[in-house]
Parts: C-alpha cells; structure tokens; sequence
C-alpha cells in the first residue's frame, strides 16, 4: 500500500496521453490546438447532422402532402 500514497495527483492529456499536470487538459500547446481542431470538427459535424435531420424530416411532410 505504500505505492499507492507515492504517486502524484495527476491528469492525462486528452490528445496524446501523457501525464499532465492536474490543473490543464493537454500537456502542451501543440495537443491544446489539436483538442480544439478536434471540437470543431466534432460541432461541425452534430450541426450537419441537425440539418439534414431536418431536411429529411420537410422532404417527408412534402411528400405526405403532396404524394
């Protein structure tokens, strides 16, 4: 049990791993800007899912409509 009280608090980078410290998300400024190339990819992709949601949902009620 002695090992368990030896180790440090401390995070992991959420791009590529390796420790860091608890206060930051990423290790370094290079993996920083990647988590945020890599938020607004994932935004980019939940809106586009939105749209075509809805455009799938209008060409349905046209074609109720007028089918």
């Amino acid at each position: 049990m002695a090992l368990v009280k030896s180790i440090v608090q401390h995070k992991h980078c959420a791009v590529c791993k390796k420790v860091c410290p608890v206060e930051r998300d990423t290790c370094s400024k290079e993996c920083e800007e990647e988590l945020k190339k890599g938020i607004k990819k994932r935004k980019f992709y939940y809106y586009l899912l939105w749209a075509m949601m809805a455009v799938f949902i209008a060409i349905m009620l046209i074609s109720i409509k007028f089918g």
